[in-house]
């Protein structure tokens, strides 16, 4: 589980401003290697086939299922501004009530197609020619050298100024270059990449949380750490030992510890999305308990607090209540696959449940069939 930001691949937050990319994601869909789980149903291209080769929203939901390989549904409220020259003189960007869902997840051999805003945009203002030595970027921002050797449907004449504007009206592997050559390599390759691949200076602009914002938030995750009636979700469950089928059932363990690293590491965007992980904790302890037993109303209550502190600017004290110990409640139909521990009660956070409910905030938009103007 990632801890530290990187640009390749995306890994999504609620609140990130996007552009989504029918072609890639074309590719994606077509991969022997995406997994064989994923709705057709939902495909933005399919339901809607007047879709632009670009579109801009912002992520309003989020939801991880269990693979392999485990993938998320992200909810995309469409921009009401489609075009980049108009989006980039909005200082604030006004919503439709449109949305397409996407099911997403880091595919090997296909680049990322939802890229934040902020990189697309200044992969474009970018002047690029003919012969340019470039770096691309791969997995974990690995950088590898290259020289670009050609661009799809641009006369090799067009000015270094008119082939960014030009790449705009469809950018998805627009690009070829040539592999620099390395020790051991019989022959230079080609191939066709996209300009948000390359790097770019280092004074782009960066999708963060404040320093002040992000150590409020710091404060108040180490102070619920402390709390001893949250010592359930400070680490995550030992998935290997104690409960192997854990993975199984849950997509995305989150605890108080990856919450703290990942703020200490600037890796979140946006303050919703770090609620959304403290969210995530209770969602994970509600689908492995019995209702109204300890577990699921402690988590209950840390989300309570985490958000009542954030509201109040990490002003307010964290309520701190002496914890019983709890034996854990075990569902009759799952006790058989539990591993037991004892009669320990640190793991009740991981009980099994039958429930695999959709969450209602994915249910299908009636305005999602509403056709784009080409």
């Amino acid at each position: 589980m990632a801890t530290r930001p990187s640009t390749v691949p995306y890994r999504p937050q609620v609140g990130d401003l996007v552009v989504y990319f029918r072609e890639g994601h074309l590719d994606f869909w077509n991969s022997p290697a995406r997994c064989q789980k994923l709705d057709a149903k939902l495909l933005p291209y399919i339901a809607t086939p007047s879709l632009p080769v670009a579109v801009y929203g912002k992520v309003t939901g989020l939801e991880y299922k269990v693979g392999p390989p485990t993938f998320c549904t992200l909810k995309i409220q469409l921009l009401q501004e489609q075009a980049v020259d108009d989006l980039d003189a909005e200082e604030e960007h006004a919503l439709t009530r449109r949305v397409i869902q996407v099911q997403y997840h880091d595919c090997e051999d296909v680049p990322d197609f939802i890229v934040l805003y902020s990189r697309y945009r200044a992969s474009l203002r970018r002047s690029l020619a003919i012969g340019d030595q470039v770096s691309v970027l791969f997995d974990e921002d690995q950088a590898h050298p290259a020289e670009i050797s050609g661009f799809r449907d641009i006369k090799p004449t067009s000015r270094s100024a008119n082939v960014s504007r030009q790449l705009a009206r469809n950018p998805w592997k627009s690009i070829t270059v040539a592999w620099t050559l390395t020790e051991g390599s019989a022959e230079r390759t080609e191939e066709m990449v996209s300009p948000w691949e390359l790097v770019h200076d280092s004074n782009e602009e960066l999708d963060e949380l404040s320093p002040p914002l992000s150590r409020n938030l710091l404060t108040i995750v180490e102070e619920l750490s402390d709390n001893p009636e949250f010592e359930w979700f400070v680490d995550n469950v030992d998935y290997v030992d104690a409960y192997p089928d854990y993975l199984l059932n849950i997509a995305y363990p989150m605890c108080l510890n990856t919450v703290r690293m990942r703020l200490e590491s600037g890796f979140y965007r946006h303050e919703a999305a770090v609620l959304f992980d403290v969210e995530l904790i209770q969602k994970n302890a509600d689908l492995f308990n019995v209702p109204g037993t300890a577990v699921p109303l402690a988590a209950q209550e840390l989300v309570s607090q985490f958000q009542q502190r954030m509201a109040a600017g990490g002003e307010q004290e964290v309520v701190s209540r002496k914890r019983k110990p709890v034996t854990p409640v075990v569902r009759r139909s799952t006790r058989r696959r539990l591993v037991q521990t004892n009669g320990e009660s640190s793991d009740a956070q991981f009980v099994q449940s039958d429930n695999d409910e959709d969450d209602p905030e994915f249910d299908n938009d009636d305005d999602n069939d509403d056709d784009f103007e080409e």
